[in-house]
């Protein structure tokens, strides 16, 4: 189960200001449409961001082999949550 393998204090990994704040926008329900108005970042910034923060996170990357099957997003908030709790 990718859960399980996820760092248990996710957000203490994450640290940057502005992946927090993305990431904080995604738990919140942003699309990635929305997140860029709201932050006055571009879009392309914003995918920067999540990517970095999968990264941190340890979640599966682009050529990971179970990464097809998993939605980043919400494996990322998830996270979120779990740390939070």
């Amino acid at each position: 189960m990718l859960l399980g393998t996820l760092p248990p204090s996710g957000l203490d990994v994450v640290g940057v200001a502005g992946d927090l704040e993305v990431l904080a926008l995604m738990v919140e329900g942003y699309s990635n449409n929305a997140i860029p108005r709201k932050l006055s970042y571009s879009g392309k910034t914003v995918e920067k961001r999540i990517t970095a923060i999968a990264q941190k996170l340890g979640l599966p990357q682009v050529l990971d082999a179970d990464r097809a099957d998993v939605n980043i997003r919400v494996l990322a908030v998830l996270t979120y949550l779990r740390s939070a709790s």
